[in-house]
């Protein structure tokens, strides 16, 4: 089963994600009793576990950096963005929209 990729998907789905995907895709057009799908289905379950293990960590990551933001722009509020202050900022709400996809 070929499954095509949409962009937004592609940019909105962890590295873990995607490389899901293509294990089960590649495992589903294999015989079940052979070797490599055997291996490839151990390899989609820590996957799996992973996929799991971030997501549940993203809750406190987001918050943390929304917190981090917001006291960056207190601080900076009212004044010119120096160029390190602009670049961390725009680092910070990079991160932040990463935490909310789920990576």
């Amino acid at each position: 089963m070929k499954f095509n990729w949409t962009i937004k998907e592609l940019t909105e789905s962890s590295d873990d994600e995607i490389l899901y995907g293509l294990v089960v895709e590649r495992r589903s057009e294999l015989n079940p009793y052979a070797p490599l799908s055997k291996r490839l289905g151990e390899i989609s379950e820590a996957l799996q576990e992973r996929i799991k293990k971030s997501k549940a960590a993203s809750p406190d990551l987001y918050d943390a950096l929304k917190r981090t933001l917001d006291a960056l722009f207190n601080e900076t509020s009212g004044k010119p963005d120096t160029p390190w202050i602009r670049e961390t900022k725009e680092r910070a709400r990079a991160a932040i929209q990463r935490a909310e996809r789920g990576y």
